[in-house]
């Protein structure tokens, strides 16, 4: 059986990441972008909630 979370319970990845990693470290958008290899774009959609964390992303945060 399976536990079920409530909906206000839910969060995205990406949220969490801006709030906790990017932002409690001093982290510029386009600094992280060069870090990681990919478009300022990519990495402001998925810490802004419209794109979802891929796994590959993942692996690079």
């Amino acid at each position: 059986m399976a536990l079920k979370v409530h909906p206000s319970f839910a969060l995205h990845a990406g949220k969490w990441l801006k709030t906790e990693v990017v932002k409690a470290h001093g982290v510029s958008i386009n600094d992280l972008a060069d870090a990681f290899g990919v478009s300022r774009q990519s990495i402001s959609a998925v810490l802004n909630g419209r794109a979802a964390l891929s796994a590959d992303m993942a692996i690079r945060f």
